[in-house]
């Protein structure tokens, strides 16, 4: 399993952040408009966190290797 962080800024100085598995983009957090900043909108990435956890478990399960690799942008 690799696992990418990107950390990086928008276009208005504040921080984003992406974790890609295996390639594909699973979470992505960016700065919420305060009128969407509830679950079912702009923080609906949380819902990703435990599947993404438990995928990481059965891959360690199955004695998959495990990489990280953390990206700065910007």
């Amino acid at each position: 399993m690799k696992i990418r962080t990107t950390e990086g800024q928008n276009s208005d100085g504040l921080a984003t952040f992406r974790i890609a598995v295996d390639g594909k983009d699973v979470v992505n957090a960016w700065p919420p408009e305060p009128e969407d900043a509830i679950l079912e909108r702009d923080l609906s990435f949380v819902y990703d966190i435990v599947p993404l956890m438990k995928r990481a478990y059965e891959a360690g399960k199955a004695g998959e290797p495990f990489e990280v690799q953390k990206v700065m942008r910007e």
